[in-house]
């Protein structure tokens, strides 16, 4: 019988079961997100008044003011933005924590011909660096959920009440960015895959070389091992390059 395979989605709903465990910092996250976005969309109203009343009209009143709220605004944007980072942090760590428990209390449970038939390089990484991954993951997506919705409708809003005739106009692209955005995601999660397996892989050959250093020099064999972890090393460093572009290219791609 084959097991069904599940999606992304579903592997998203459960990493975000671990955040939620912890509400009470996810809420005040939650408030210094919303907080932090909605600076954004008041920045950008502010500018109407900056340049008309206070550099065309050099209304005294405005001239006075304007630079008040405009250091309180970024004041709560900086309050905010450390609250978030802080609380979401903790949060990243906490679940990480859970999972490297979780992971090494099923370990501890598997039979010896498990042992036998896994790489303990791979095993090593699921550990590290594997559960490292995943746990920033699920923090990254409530961020960008949360703060990355609030600015888009704020902004939005904003350009609808200042020309919703043009705002319509834009709106056309929607399905050009929505596309960028799906292919990009694909492809990170695709590459983030191969990354943890050639993290795995480099783990593996230093575990080999450092538990048979005396096997290595009674048979000279240093030169092979060096080539072995250098094509696992420069393999790593490759696939983690082709992510980082990914990643690049993706946002000024939808900017544009």
């Amino acid at each position: 019988m084959t097991t069904p395979r599940t999606t992304g989605w579903q592997v998203y709903r459960r990493l975000v079961g671990y955040a939620l465990s912890y509400w009470q910092y996810l809420a005040l996250a939650v408030v210094g997100l919303v907080i932090s976005a909605a600076t954004q969309p008041l920045f950008a109203w502010g500018l109407e008044p900056l340049l008309d009343k206070a550099i065309l009209q050099r209304d005294p009143t405005t001239i006075a003011w304007l630079p008040v709220g405009i250091l309180a605004l970024f004041l709560a944007r900086g309050l905010a933005m450390f609250l978030s980072g802080y609380y979401i942090g903790l949060i990243g760590r906490e679940v990480t924590k859970t999972l490297r428990d979780q992971v090494f209390g099923h370990m501890l449970r598997m039979p010896v011909r498990f042992f036998e038939a896994s790489q303990s390089g791979k095993l090593l990484s699921y550990v590290s660096h594997h559960i490292e991954q995943v746990s920033n993951a699920s923090i990254r997506g409530i961020t960008t959920l949360v703060q990355d919705s609030m600015i888009i409708v704020g902004m939005l809003g904003m350009m609808l009440w200042k020309s919703w005739q043009l705002t319509i106009g834009m709106l056309v692209i929607v399905p050009l960015i929505a596309v960028i955005v799906v292919y990009a995601t694909r492809r990170l999660r695709h590459l983030s895959h191969k990354v943890q397996d050639s993290v795995g892989d480099v783990t593996q050959i230093a575990n080999e070389m450092i538990r048979g250093y005396k096997v290595v020099r009674i048979f000279n064999g240093e030169k092979y091992e060096a080539q072995r972890f250098n094509t696992a090393n420069e393999r790593n460093i490759e696939l983690q390059m082709k992510r980082m572009v990914t990643e690049l290219l993706s946002t000024p791609l939808v900017q544009f």
